[in-house]
C-alpha cells in the first residue's frame, strides 16, 4: 500500500543548472571553450562550439588576438554546493499508481507537493516563505525505477542552515496535513498567488496543479484511490466532443462519461487520471467496466494539449499495434525498416536489412520505413494527416532537399532532439550559411513540445529518402 518516511539532517546539496537537455539523451547542458571562455546552451540553434571548428570569442578582440578562437568545447554542468538544513520526504506509492521520472504528471505533482511543503513548513515556523526551498527527484532504488517511489526534499536556503526545516519535519504527518489543507482550501482551477504561486517559483507555475498535488497527498496519507471528479470529466468530455465534431467526426456520448467514435469501429474514448494509466479515470466510467475497444486519454492531454489529444483519439497506429503490416513480406524487393533505428549507420547506401516486401510497380530506389516516432503527425497533405505514428510509407532516395518530408541521418554521433535518435522525419530547406557555417534547418510538423525546428551543420547530415506514398492508407 502507500506510505511515507522522512528524515532530516544537515547535509551538503549540490544545486544545479542542467540547461535544455533533450530528452533521452547523456549530453549536460552548457558546452564551454577553457581557451577563450565562450559558453552556450547544449542545442542552441546558433550555437559554434556544438560543431567542434573555429568560434567567435565571446569579448572585444581589438586585434590583439585572432578573431576566431581555435579552442574545443567541453560539456560542463553549472551548479553550486553548500552545507545546509535538509529534509527528505519518500514516498510509497500502491501498485497501480505510477509516477515515472521524467514524466509530465510526475513533474507536476511533485513540484506543486514541494511548493506546498514549504510553504506549509514556512507558515508553521512562521519565517519568511523566501528561507525554505524545495525539489523533488525519483528515489535512488528499484520503486524509483519502476515509478512507484518518488522523494520531495525541503532545504534551508541559508548557507549552513538554520534549522527551520529540521525543525517543521518533527512532525511529518502535521506538515503533510497542512500542505493539504493548502492545496484543498483555495477556490481557483489550478494554482494563484493565493495559494502556490509566488515570484520565487515564478519559472513553475506551469506545473502547479493543487488539485492534483491534493489526490497525491491524499493517497499517500489515507491510502485514496485517485480519481476524476464527474464534473470535471464532463468539462474533458465537451471538450474533447466539440473538437472532434468541429473537424467533421461522428461522435456519441453515454451518460458513464464515455464517447464513442462509429465510424472507427465504435471505438471508445475514456479519460485516464494522470497517475494510473490505462484505466477508466471516474468511478461512472470505471463501473461500466473495460472494453477491447477502449483507448484511454490522459486527462492532462485533454486539459493542456487537446489537439494532441484529438489526434491520440484518432490515430489508427495504435489499434494496429502487433497487427500485420499493410504489404506482404518476400524473399527480396523493397527493403524495409520498421523503426526509424533500424536507419541508423554511414556511409551513401542504406544499412543492410533481411526484410523486404512484395509493392507492385514500386519506383527504383525506394525502401519502406516505418515512422514509429511523431514528428509529422500533425502535417496535412490534402485532407489527411498520413505521417502519424505507426504508419508506412514508401521513400524514394534522395541526396538533397526537396519539397516533400524527407528521411535524414545524422554523421556527428549525436542525435536528433524531436526523435531522439540519429535519423528524424521532417522538412528540410535549402542550406543557409551562419557565422560561416552552412547549415540545414529541420522543421516539424508535431504537437511535441520536443519536436520543434532544429539546425544541423550541413556537413553533419545524410539525407536518406524524400516521402512517396503512404501504405494502407
Amino acid at each position: 500500500g502507500s506510505g511515507f518516511g522522512a528524515w532530516a539532517s544537515k547535509q551538503t546539496l549540490m544545486v544545479t543548472n542542467l540547461g535544455v537537455r533533450k530528452p533521452g539523451s547523456s549530453e549536460t547542458g552548457f558546452l564551454y571553450c577553457p581557451a577563450c571562455g565562450r559558453t552556450e546552451p547544449t542545442g542552441w540553434a546558433e550555437g559554434q562550439l556544438a560543431s567542434g571548428k573555429s568560434h567567435r570569442r565571446p569579448y572585444p578582440n581589438h586585434g590583439k588576438q585572432p578573431e576566431l578562437c581555435e579552442g574545443r568545447g567541453r560539456a560542463i554542468v553549472l551548479g553550486h554546493e553548500f552545507l545546509t538544513d535538509i529534509a527528505l520526504f519518500s514516498f510509497r506509492l500502491s501498485p497501480e499508481l505510477h509516477v515515472p521520472a521524467g514524466s509530465t504528471a510526475g513533474r507536476i505533482v511533485l513540484t506543486t507537493i514541494a511548493e506546498a511543503l514549504s510553504i506549509a513548513a514556512a507558515g508553521l515556523l512562521d519565517v519568511d516563505a523566501a528561507d525554505i526551498g524545495g525539489g523533488h527527484r525519483a528515489a535512488l532504488n528499484e520503486g524509483g525505477a519502476r515509478g512507484s517511489e518518488v522523494e520531495v526534499f525541503l532545504y534551508d536556503t541559508a548557507p549552513g542552515g538554520a534549522g527551520f526545516v529540521r525543525a517543521a519535519a518533527q512532525d511529518p504527518i502535521d506538515l503533510l496535513k497542512r500542505a493539504l489543507e493548502i492545496l484543498e482550501g483555495c477556490q481557483c482551477s489550478s494554482s494563484c498567488y493565493a495559494c502556490l504561486r509566488s515570484h520565487k517559483n515564478r519559472w513553475d507555475h506551469a506545473d502547479l496543479d493543487r488539485h492534483l498535488g491534493a489526490t497525491f497527498l491524499r493517497h499517500i496519507l489515507y491510502g485514496e484511490r485517485p480519481w476524476i471528479p464527474d464534473h470535471v470529466e464532463d468539462r474533458l468530455l465537451d471538450m474533447l466532443q466539440t473538437d472532434l465534431t468541429d473537424g467533421g467526426e461522428k461522435v456519441d456520448r453515454s451518460p458513464d462519461g464515455i464517447l464513442s467514435l462509429p465510424a472507427y469501429g465504435g471505438r471508445t474514448l475514456i479519460v485516464s487520471h494522470p497517475l494510473i494509466r490505462d484505466q477508466p479515470g471516474s468511478q461512472r466510467a470505471f463501473n461500466r467496466g473495460r472494453n477491447i475497444s477502449d483507448r484511454y486519454l490522459d486527462q492532462l492531454l485533454v486539459d493542456r494539449a487537446l489537439p494532441a489529444a484529438v489526434l491520440r483519439a484518432l490515430d489508427a497506429s495504435s489499434d494496429g499495434e502487433g497487427q500485420d503490416p499493410p504489404f506482404v513480406y518476400s524473399a527480396s524487393g523493397v527493403p524495409v525498416y520498421c523503426a526509424l533505428s533500424d536507419l541508423s549507420g554511414s556511409g551513401p547506401n542504406l544499412p543492410p536489412t533481411s526484410l523486404f516486401a512484395d509493392i507492385p510497380n514500386a519506383p527504383e530506389n525506394t525502401f519502406i520505413a516505418r515512422l514509429d516516432v511523431e514528428t509529422m503527425e500533425n502535417t496535412k497533405l490534402g485532407e489527411t494527416r498520413p505521417f502519424t505514428k505507426g504508419t508506412w510509407h514508401i521513400f524514394v532516395r534522395a541526396d538533397a532537399p526537396g519539397r516533400m518530408p524527407m528521411l535524414i541521418r545524422r554523421t556527428d554521433g549525436k542525435s536528433f532532439q524531436a526523435s531522439g535518435k540519429e535519423v528524424t522525419f521532417g522538412s528540410v530547406g535549402a542550406s543557409i550559411k551562419e557565422s560561416g557555417i552552412d547549415r540545414y534547418r529541420v522543421r516539424y510538423g508535431s504537437l511535441r513540445p520536443t519536436a520543434r525546428a532544429e539546425q544541423v551543420n550541413s556537413d553533419a547530415v545524410e539525407f536518406l529518402g524524400a516521402f512517396h506514398k503512404t501504405l494502407g492508407a
